[in-house]
């Protein structure tokens, strides 16, 4: 069986098909007129090796698919050696580098897609009305200069900070109607 004809090459890519976020795929020429089709019935198994070259359609039933993996490691097994294991650490820490590489690029693209039309938003209220530009230079200097959420401002409301603000009766803070 295949099973006997030693690693074979797979890919990875996503599969809708599949409840798993990702799949593995055989990436050498198989014949598929030589698979052997095995349907179960309700509380039926399957056990085969693991170098078994296997697969499943989708589910298409009203009720979930299950399955359980058993890898077992007979005791005159020797683990592999020192450079397989390197090899391996390797293999996974380049991948989570270059993983976490492709995230962070596309987060800065994202960003600064986002930042650009923030400006190209801002630029457009700057040039509508010249006022619109020092409310916002104020409101940001109160930001940064209140900071955390718990701070409390105690002291006039007359400074040009506040000019902005009115009260319930539509004056403004320096009590001057709009």
């Amino acid at each position: 069986g295949s099973h006997q004809w030693g690693q074979l090459r797979h890919e990875e890519a996503p599969n809708p098909d599949s409840m798993l976020s990702h799949s593995h795929f055989v990436a050498e020429e198989l014949d598929e007129s030589k698979a052997v089709h095995v349907e179960l019935e309700a509380g039926e198994a399957l056990f085969f090796h693991y170098g078994v070259v296997h697969g499943a359609a989708p589910n298409y039933s009203d009720d979930r698919r299950m399955a359980l993996f058993f890898d077992y490691v007979r005791p005159d097994s020797v683990k592999a050696g020192e450079r397989e294991s390197a090899r391996i650490r390797a293999d996974s820490d380049r991948d989570s580098r270059i993983t976490v590489a492709k995230a962070e690029r596309r987060s800065q693209e994202l960003r600064g897609e986002g930042e650009g039309k923030a400006q190209e938003i801002y630029n457009k209220a700057y040039g509508r009305d010249g006022s619109f530009f020092e409310f916002w230079i104020s409101m940001n200097a109160l930001r940064d200069s209140l900071g955390a959420e718990n701070t409390r401002y105690i002291g006039p409301t007359s400074g040009g900070f506040f000019k902005y603000f009115s009260n319930m009766n539509g004056e403004t803070a320096a009590g001057a109607k709009k």
